[in-house]
């Protein structure tokens, strides 16, 4: 079965990429992550939809990167950040991703949850709060439970 993505691109190389429209990717709110209480504000995400026109764009990747690893693939890129729900929620889009991912993504990976740094120094240049890459999570939980999941999204807009 072939995910129903926003688009379907075909690259240099052959292989087809797709895309998904509009993932929400954090909500404000405090949540229990695995690394500790995490408090998301407004303003963060501000920041964060200013730093995406500064800084590369966050990649996405299969679960949390764990330190003691190096070298996994980018799976795609997550474009054209921006808000909804009067500043609350951050979205984008998922550009890029291999279509065996985009296939298996809305019941395998269905939820996500984002990498962030505050206080990103580079360049000479200080950025609040930064979006480095989203974690599809399949087994895991994410910290922020109530993120529409990627079947919704699917059903959402085929709707």
């Amino acid at each position: 079965m072939t995910a129903k993505t926003s688009k379907f691109t075909k690259a240099s190389t052959g292989d087809t990429t797709c895309s998904f429209t509009g993932v929400e990717l954090v909500k404000a709110g405090t949540w229990q992550a695995s690394t500790g209480t995490v408090e998301v504000t407004r303003a963060d995400i501000a920041a964060c939809i200013a730093a995406a026109h500064e800084l590369p764009d966050p990649v996405i990747k299969l679960g949390h990167n764990d330190p003691r690893f190096t070298g996994n693939p980018a799976l795609g890129r997550v474009t054209n950040l921006r808000s909804t729900n009067r500043g609350t929620t951050l979205i984008g889009d998922f550009e890029g991703m291999p279509q065996w991912l985009a296939n298996a993504a809305p019941t395998h990976f269905s939820q996500r949850s984002i990498e962030a740094t505050s206080n990103l120094v580079t360049n000479g240049k200080v950025y609040p709060f930064a979006l480095t890459g989203v974690a599809l999570l399949g087994a895991s939980w994410p910290a922020v439970t109530d993120l529409e999941s990627l079947q919704d999204l699917l059903e959402r807009t085929a709707a």
